[in-house]
């Protein structure tokens, strides 16, 4: 007797199945996914409960199973009538995965948008955000006819699509364009006036400089630069990015700087893809950051949405991983040091090593058994699942990898993460050390550090090497604005740390072993440093992006005033000058559209509280060093206060020598570190050309009557000092006579790799150099110096901080003769 299943399955049709754990239970799919673990169970629950909500945010430690519980709230979705549903991944590498994952769950997706099962409700369509979120969109833009309807977005790891979706919504211009020649043209009157000491660098190419163009001169051309870009708009680097931000381009920032022109908009207008504005349901789903104003800023996520969060209920479900900072537990640990420790620990493990850029590759080459990049990462990633390849360098990649089991036991973060659009590198100067500044690092930081646990079961020690990212850690706090879960496997580490201060890596070797092998002391310590750890139970919001988005919805209505009375309560939320000054110059932005008198004056409020803004039409007065208040032992001695202990001391002190390099694109970082040099030196240090666009990058003050005026150009890879850089070196000096009195007395020094000037060069006769040599003798110096005066008994000795100054050659009568060169102009043959 033959059954008609059909006729069972249409008698329980008018019962759909629609809650996500009971889907689960009747999918065909893979023997390895009986069950569903219970922290998987708990948010399904949640969300089931909470359905009918627009948004939802939806957080799980990295590796407790995030795909799974979207693809099965997706299908519920589904078979509840809310379709066509899409499920977004940052890249195509992670579309694989999700698609891997739902064939074994025996759930239907396609990649084609164009799919009839995925239009009918059917299938749920698999892409990454490049798919969606273009100036080209298959979905179509906000001036489309007819866009795809989507009824339920899941987007996963969406702090890692949001960067992508950034960088859609970011005009590149290359030098080489028509384009860029005639946006050139148009603000170069502007630019030279706004930096009269950095353009011509500008002009020349120099990648280190990165000039923002004042936002009244791109107010006024809005016009003219719309022709220019519509000119260009089918180009390949244009035609997917200008038609999502030509209708705010007024609003727009830009830069020219490395040889192109970068346009990009302080908010995302995301409603120029209604397909994800007017979707039912939408999931965002993430690891446990702690920073959620990126969803505000970038996807304009409405506040009262950001309360819709769901966690399991404990934070526990995560693997065993032992973090440790080498150079913490002891400062005297060299780079060169940790490389041969992580390469001999590579013979027994897989290595990662997750560096911040091609240069930091180069310094790993010559142990590095494979060096990944976006173009190999792929099929390297598959080769370190399959077999044990060894020592593997991974470039600027801190997201959407899965390093899984014996892919990663021992995982590297190797220096601080790079920035890589011009404007976010202006506004990293413009608020270096501020809270904001630390809280994008260490996520950034955080999203690598969870590469190498993919599960509860699994099992990776972590290293953060690198005397900057080190004492960025210990500075203001900012180890705590990691996760629960980090910061308790962080303060587990810590103290185990503590019983090895001072210890060579041999000791840490051993610890290393008994957390990777699993050994029970360890796991049994590890498990109870997280068996009672709670997520949060709210979002993490700042007050000040929330502001600013409201600002920019404002303001690409043409409402202005509202713009400006929203920027103004940022301003009221800030209590760090560096951040009221740059938020005064976003209220002078908006101001300037109704009142541009109004605005100048607020431009000038706004560089009295942070110098690094644009400068105001009228310019700045500069504002002279001052005498020397106390002896240079005595300044010495109070800089090296400020920091809590000696070994913080040596932190901030490796983390200033290991920006004194020659490298192309670390000027900014080179210039601030020789500040802080002088500083910690005992003399008095300013940085005029960064502070008021006009003067020598770094000008010291040695005592009350020497000065020592520096040009840096520590990023030129010429083999000459060339004339342009000479005559700026004389243009300095030239200012320094006007600026200062009479009997004052400056020492030109110019910083280069090499102390031969062209031979059609006439330099100051008192001109000295600072070259690759030297710079080697100083950070060597440096090194000497802060050990010297760091020991525990002799911390703040004032006669031992004396004798290191004279034994270093560091006091203000040797400090020239000892540390830089007379110069040589190159001969005709």
């Amino acid at each position: 007797m033959e059954i008609d299943f059909n006729r069972l399955n249409n008698e329980t049709a008018n019962n759909q199945i629609i809650h996500p754990r009971e889907i689960f239970t009747i999918l065909t799919k893979d023997k390895r996914y009986q069950y569903l673990r219970d922290v998987q169970s708990e948010v399904l629950d949640s969300w089931f409960a909470q359905r009918i909500n627009k948004d939802t945010i939806l957080k799980m430690n990295t590796g407790s199973g995030k795909t799974i519980v979207g693809l099965l709230i997706a299908l519920s979705c589904l078979k509840e009538g809310f379709g066509p549903a899409v499920y977004v991944s940052p890249d195509d590498h992670l579309v694989n995965q999700v698609l891997q994952e739902a064939t074994y769950l025996g759930i239907e997706t396609t990649e084609d948008p164009n799919s009839i099962s995925f239009r009918r409700g059917q299938a749920i369509l698999v892409i990454n955000t490049h798919k969606l979120f273009n100036g080209k969109s298959v979905f179509g833009l906000s001036d489309s006819s007819s866009p795809i309807n989507i009824s339920t977005l899941i987007i996963d790891d969406v702090h890692a699509c949001i960067e992508s979706i950034e960088q859609q919504f970011t005009l590149t211009i290359d030098s080489k364009s028509n384009g860029y020649k005639e946006l050139f043209n148009l603000f170069e009157i502007g630019l030279q006036k706004q930096y009269p000491t950095s353009f011509p660098d500008l002009v020349e190419g120099d990648p280190n400089k990165n000039l923002q163009v004042p936002y009244w001169l791109w107010q006024k051309h809005t016009t003219d630069i719309i022709k220019i870009l519509n000119k260009i708009k089918n180009d390949s680097s244009t035609q997917f990015k200008w038609p999502l931000i030509k209708d705010n381009i007024r609003l727009a920032d830009c830069i020219f700087g490395g040889n192109q022109a970068e346009i990009s908009l302080r908010c995302i207008p995301i409603d120029t893809i209604p397909s994800f504005i007017n979707a039912n349901r939408r999931v965002f789903m993430s690891a446990t950051l702690l920073d959620d104003s990126i969803l505000v800023s970038h996807l304009d996520v409405k506040n009262e949405s950001i309360s819709n969060l769901i966690t399991p209920k404990t934070a526990n479900d995560i693997g065993d991983r032992i973090i440790l900072i080498p150079q913490e537990i002891n400062p005297c640990i060299s780079d060169e040091e940790l490389k041969t420790f992580f390469k001999k620990l590579s013979i027994s493990y897989n290595v990662v090593v997750i560096v911040p850029s091609q240069h930091r590759a180069n310094y790993w080459q010559d142990v590095a058994d494979k060096t990944l990049s976006s173009a190999n990462i792929y099929n390297g990633i598959i080769s370190l699942k399959n077999r044990h390849i060894g020592l593997v360098v991974l470039i600027n990649r801190y997201d959407g990898i899965d390093l899984a089991d014996d892919a990663c036991r021992i995982l590297v973060i190797d220096g601080l993460p790079d920035i890589r659009r011009r404007i976010d590198k202006i506004e990293q100067t413009i608020l270096a050390g501020s809270d904001k500044v630390n809280t994008k690092l260490i996520q950034r930081i955080e999203q690598g550090m969870g590469r190498g646990i993919r599960s509860r079961a699994d099992q990776c020690a972590v290293f953060l090497i690198g005397h900057k990212l080190t004492d960025q850690l210990y500075s203001k706090g900012a180890i705590n604005k990691f996760s629960p879960a980090t910061q308790a496997q962080l303060n587990l580490s810590d103290r185990i740390a503590e019983q090895l201060r001072g210890s060579s890596l041999d000791k840490l070797e051993d610890l290393i072993n008994l957390s990777i092998e699993h050994d029970p002391r360890w796991v049994k310590a590890s498990k109870e440093a997280i068996v009672h750890l709670k997520y949060e139970q709210a979002c993490k919001m700042d007050p000040i992006i929330l502001q600013q988005r409201y600002a920019f919805n404002a303001a690409t209505m043409g409402n202005y005033g509202k713009a400006i009375q929203a920027i103004q309560r940022a301003i009221d939320n800030a209590d760090e000058p560096k951040i009221k000054g740059w938020l005064l110059q976003q209220l002078a932005t908006y101001t300037n559209f109704l009142d541009p008198v109004r605005s100048q004056r607020i431009q000038k409020s706004a560089i009295e509280s942070n110098p690094h803004v644009i400068h105001p039409i009228e310019g700045v007065n500069y504002t002279r060093l001052g005498t020397v208040p106390i002896s240079q032992s005595k300044s010495c001695r109070e800089y090296a206060l400020r920091f809590e202990n000696c070994d913080k001391y040596l932190l901030g002190m490796h983390a200033i020598i290991e920006d004194l390099v020659f490298l192309p694109e670390t000027s900014e970082k080179f210039e601030e570190a020789l500040n802080n040099v002088a500083l910690s030196l005992g003399f008095i240090g300013q940085r005029p050309d960064a502070e008021y666009h006009k003067g020598p990058d770094n000008l010291w003050q040695i005592n009350s009557e020497k000065f020592l005026v520096i040009e840096c150009k520590n990023g030129s890879t010429d083999d000459e000092i060339i004339k342009r850089y000479c005559d700026q070196l004389s243009g300095h000096m030239n200012w320094f006579e006007e600026e200062y009195r009479s009997n004052a007395i400056a020492t030109p020094i110019i910083i280069h790799p090499v102390n031969v000037f062209s031979k059609d060069c006439s330099p100051h006769p008192k001109t000295r150099v600072l070259n690759q040599g030297k710079l080697s003798e100083l950070r060597c110096a440096l090194e000497a110096f802060s050990k010297a005066i760091s020991s525990n008994e002799n911390f703040g000795d004032i006669k031992t901080i004396e004798e290191a100054l004279k034994h270093f050659d560091f006091t203000h009568g040797n400090f020239v003769n000892k540390y830089t060169l007379r110069y040589e102009v190159k001969q005709d043959r």
